[in-house]
């Protein structure tokens, strides 16, 4: 068998791509954290009369954060536990009509999601939306926000505190609970999956943001949720030694004001040199005969393309020829993360395992992937909620993927329903 040149291996890929399978997470069934788009309206977050008739509009949704918990369904299948507006407003005022701009009540900071106004791309995973009426007003589709009641006051007779009650009040006589967060993720539809990935990036930026990382002082929530501002202490300042503070250093130009950030990783599937393995490796944390694809942070000054490279090198000792794109994937419930699923092949199928990130790594054929596969679709049928739960493998030369939620799954999916094998050349 001829070594698999770069050629090639561009080439079926793309063949693949021309087919329809490329990108897709068509197998995935509910809750891989994409897929469905809600208008996020970037250009509105300061228009502070709009988003006072959004946060009290009746079609106002809120996703309720009580630190790692997150207000779900009782009961299968698992959905958001929304709280409406009127029930809102019965416990905190609206922000956007306090002042212009807008001042959260102490403990709740609000962050503005958007609203369910666009045609979606995938009308097999998205059918829940009709096409949009472009000519009715904003409010006059279903909003989204999320707030996280961990921050509550210690005050009994403030919002924040109303509000929590008024979430323990839903849990005790409705069909919701708090849930940890690890758990809640899984189980959703589409379209909540992909909410749910905004809402927790959102919450968890806003919440390791708090102060000012070029000074130490406050920063203050604006833009609907999306930036933070570094004050300085008003006049008259209770404390004292609030003029012995230098002026911050990011005070100039834009540098004051913070915005989300996004993490991206690389997560490769690696064939062989002929195209007829795949690589994969295991953790010790990991349930028994689970292997994955290679995956680690993109460093600072790297490529998609040589991080990939420096991951599988550092993890298998495997050499990595040509890196193609196959789809991302926002991974939660760990925020800010941004999966960027690869195809590669590499130079030479030597493996050695050089340092203890991982246990073990092996080469599996195209036969051991496609059992492992479904597998896991016979699990996540079995146990939508509980994606770790998956069937064993019988025999000592099989393994389990992760669950069909995951890119990685995704990933060896791809490959082993594919005809991504090498030619005699």
């Amino acid at each position: 068998m001829a070594q698999w040149n770069r050629t090639m291996f561009y080439r079926r890929l793309l063949e693949q791509w021309s087919h329809g399978a490329w990108g897709s997470f068509e197998d995935a069934g509910a809750g891989s954290f994409s897929g469905y788009m809600l208008n996020r309206l970037g250009p509105q977050r300061t228009n502070t009369p709009l988003l006072a008739q959004l946060f009290a509009s009746p079609k106002a949704n809120f996703i309720i954060f009580q630190g790692d918990q997150l207000l779900v369904t009782a009961t299968q299948p698992r959905a958001l536990g929304y709280l409406g507006a009127r029930e809102i407003l019965e416990c905190a005022p609206n922000p956007f009509t306090l002042s212009d701009p807008p001042i959260n009540s102490p403990g709740l900071e609000w962050v503005f999601l958007g609203i369910d106004k666009v045609p979606q791309p995938n009308s097999t995973q998205a059918t829940e939306m009709a096409p949009p009426d472009q000519t009715l007003p904003y409010d006059q589709y279903p909003s989204y926000w999320v707030v996280d009641i961990s921050l509550k006051a210690s005050a009994p007779d403030s919002p924040a505190h109303a509000l929590a009650q008024k979430v323990e009040a839903t849990v005790a006589t409705n069909d919701t609970q708090l849930a940890p967060l690890q758990r809640a993720a899984f189980g959703l539809s589409i379209k909540e999956g992909a909410i749910l990935a905004q809402a927790v990036t959102m919450v968890d930026w806003n919440r390791k943001n708090r102060f000012c990382p070029g000074c130490g002082r406050p920063t203050v929530s604006s833009d609907a949720g999306y930036k933070r501002n570094c004050v300085t202490e008003p006049a008259g300042s209770v404390d004292p030694t609030a003029h012995l503070r230098p002026p911050c250093v990011n005070r100039h130009g834009v540098h004051n004001s913070m915005y989300p950030r996004t993490d991206p990783a690389v997560i490769a599937c690696v064939t062989s040199s002929d195209g007829n393995r795949v690589l994969l490796g295991r953790k010790k944390s990991f349930p028994k005969r689970w292997y994955t694809c290679v995956a680690g942070f993109i460093e600072p000054g790297e490529s998609m393309e040589d991080a990939v490279r420096r991951e599988v090198q550092e993890e298998t000792g495997i050499r990595v020829g040509p890196v193609m794109y196959y789809a991302s994937q926002p991974w939660q419930p760990f925020p800010n993360q941004l999966m960027l699923g690869c195809i590669a092949q590499a130079v030479i199928d030597d493996i050695a395992v050089e340092d203890d990130e991982l246990e073990d790594v092996q080469w599996f054929t195209r036969e051991q992937a496609v059992a492992a596969v479904n597998r896991a679709k016979a699990s996540l049928a079995t146990s939508p909620s509980s994606p770790s739960k998956v069937t064993a493998p019988t025999s000592p030369t099989n393994f389990s993927t992760p669950p069909p939620h995951s890119i990685a799954y995704q990933l060896i999916h791809f490959w082993a329903t594919s005809q991504l094998n090498s030619p005699r050349l």
